[in-house]
């Protein structure tokens, strides 16, 4: 076959075109020498490709790619499902749908996995896209959802989503009001769901209760670890030193300081590096914050040590966490000193806690390098006039 780029005749077929633009075509033959693979995706969701081969007494063919075949399947396994009916010589293929044809079939042996773990009835998808394109069909009423972050619609009603490895659903209801998933029937199953601003008093969820979940309700709403700082309180630290204190005592201030709520952080399996028994992650920032987190991590990346067996039991009982910060202060600023994750029982793992202990910048481009946290004003005063 030659190449695509070679053939400026070639038709670029799309869902909305007619198959009557397939009518020059008589033979299997020479829709393989014309089309891109895309091209036959997309004619085969529009049922145009199934039209044309009916037409052309390939019967057999048009009933491998029936609706009913093809409905619940996502595009890699479409695509090769096509190359099989249509006994696609994958030798001639050009380079870029050789490599599209190669990724999909390095996915296959998931994509089979995920089949057999599943009931024929549900829809299996592995990304919020995925996901979202498939709540668009009415039709579809179980989702399994793996290996992902999720977000779902409150408002659709009859629905079920079951999690796989380790998949989590977040859901960011700022309300007063009860959030009724009952009388909705929407039901959860073998899946963690993280509520992040609601009580449980607030969540009426109990046809999911024994149904293998795992819901975390991460108090965002909260200001630090034992709720005993307002919101004035701790506009007036971020601020800095005040005229009417020393440094030394605005550092004393800063350390006696309730470890504050900075952010949100989901532990997830690929991020997890057995070498360095530590997962490496995004977290979820707190704005105000952010300059002081910032400093405190450079240029390093978020992680959270654990041992094998221990970052297994986290990630399947308590994959979600409030992020909190301890402070003290350099000269007339606040800095953060260490940031922890804690555990509904208590048990707290540092994040970062091989690296310096914070960061500052200098200069107005931002430049920032790590230094151990310095307990004399003077020596970091000379520092910065290096």
């Amino acid at each position: 076959m030659n190449d695509k780029k070679n053939k400026p005749e070639m038709l670029m077929m799309s869902k909305s075109q007619d198959t009557s633009e397939l009518d020059e075509f008589y033979s299997v033959e020479e829709l393989r020498d014309k089309l891109s693979l895309d091209d036959f995706i997309s004619l085969t969701k529009s049922g145009d490709l199934q039209n044309w081969l009916c037409e052309n007494f390939f019967d057999t063919e048009a009933e491998e790619l029936s609706e009913g075949k093809i409905s619940k399947l996502d595009d890699n396994a479409l695509l090769i499902l096509i190359c099989k009916v249509l006994e696609m010589d994958v030798t001639h293929l050009n380079a870029e749908d050789a490599q599209r044809l190669e990724s999909a079939v390095n996915n296959r042996p998931l994509i089979d996995k995920r089949r057999l773990e599943c009931d024929d009835d549900g829809v299996i998808v592995s990304n919020q896209r995925e996901l979202t394109t498939a709540l668009k069909d009415t039709n579809n009423n179980k989702f399994y959802l793996y290996s992902n972050r999720y977000n779902i619609p409150l408002r659709r009603e009859s629905t079920t989503y079951i999690g796989r490895e380790n998949a989590v659903i977040d859901i960011r209801q700022k309300s007063n009001d009860i959030m009724d998933f009952d009388s909705h029937e929407i039901y959860f199953q073998d899946i963690t769901v993280v509520f992040h601003y609601l009580q449980p008093e607030q969540v009426k969820i109990e046809s999911s209760a024994n149904n293998g979940n795992n819901f975390i309700y991460l108090n965002r709403n909260k200001i630090s670890l034992n709720d005993t700082v307002t919101l004035k309180e701790m506009a007036d630290f971020l601020s800095g030193r005040t005229p009417f204190e020393t440094p030394e005592e605005f550092k004393t201030r800063s350390e006696n300081f309730d470890p504050a709520v900075v952010g949100t952080v989901v532990l997830n399996a690929n991020n997890y590096d057995i070498t360095k028994k530590a997962f490496f992650v995004d977290a979820n920032w707190e704005v105000e914050f952010s300059s002081l987190i910032r400093d405190y991590l450079g240029d390093n990346p978020l992680c959270i040590y654990a041992e094998g067996a221990e970052a297994k039991a986290l990630l399947d009982n308590e994959p979600a966490f409030l992020v909190y910060a301890e402070f003290s202060a350099v000269g007339d600023k606040p800095c953060i000193c260490k940031l922890f994750v804690r555990t509904s029982s208590g048990k707290r793992y540092n994040i970062n806690e091989d690296l310096p202990k914070t960061s500052f910048s200098s200069g107005s481009n931002g430049a920032g390098y790590g230094l151990e946290l310095i307990n004399d004003y003077e020596i970091y005063t000379r520092e910065l006039m290096r």
